[in-house]
């Protein structure tokens, strides 16, 4: 396993790219790039893109080869959550959506932490115009070198869990790019063959 550079006292994040060096028991999703949030439930694979436990023998595990994955933790509310953004779910603001499903289970804003994963940066997300155009609502979405446009995917999940009112000292952002490094699967640059990294939170 890989350490990620931000750890909290109670909670580990990792990630990996063999899934069973993860501590059992574990719960994945049947990801499909959309908004759905449920909660984790051992033994069952449900179609969602994120989800949240109070349990604390769990290890939720987000599957990306360059999509952003989002980590939530309130120590206080006991409440660990994770979430797939791909850039449709970014789009549809999943990381917003996902503090409306903890408030609702009694986090407190004000003690929520958040950790944008690795994933692939503006270096190398080139997008269409199309694309790019639907995220001109975002500051620092959109990168224009020449005629080409890159989007920096992180950036507006940090945007969207700002405006819901999260510290911005309590957003961590991993820096690492996928695509720029070797060891970690990038769609966009290897294609069907890259592999898949393994990403969890678990209450230790």
């Amino acid at each position: 396993m890989r350490p990620y550079p931000h750890s909290f006292t109670d909670v580990e994040i990792d990630w990996t790219l063999d899934k069973h060096e993860i501590r059992e028991p574990c719960v994945e999703l049947d990801q499909c790039h959309g908004v759905s949030i449920v909660e984790a439930k051992q033994g069952k694979q449900e179609l969602a893109d994120g989800f949240w436990t109070k349990e604390k023998n769990i290890s939720l595990v987000i599957k990306t080869a360059d999509c952003v994955p989002v980590f939530f933790y309130d120590q206080s509310a006991g409440i660990i959550a994770a979430a797939h953004a791909g850039w449709r779910g970014t789009l549809e603001n999943i990381s917003g959506i996902m503090i409306d499903t903890l408030e609702s289970e009694g986090c407190d804003i004000l003690d929520l932490s958040c950790v944008i994963g690795h994933s692939i940066a503006s270096c190398h997300y080139q997008v269409k115009e199309n694309v790019a155009e639907k995220f001109k609502g975002y500051k620092k979405a959109i990168i224009h070198r020449g005629n080409e446009r890159f989007l920096d995917l992180a950036s507006v999940n940090k945007e969207q869990l700002l405006t819901k009112g999260v510290n911005a000292s309590r957003i961590h952002i991993l820096s690492e790019c996928t695509y720029c490094n070797a060891d970690m699967p990038s769609y966009r640059r290897d294609g069907e063959k890259c592999g898949t990294m393994y990403h969890f939170i678990r209450v230790k």
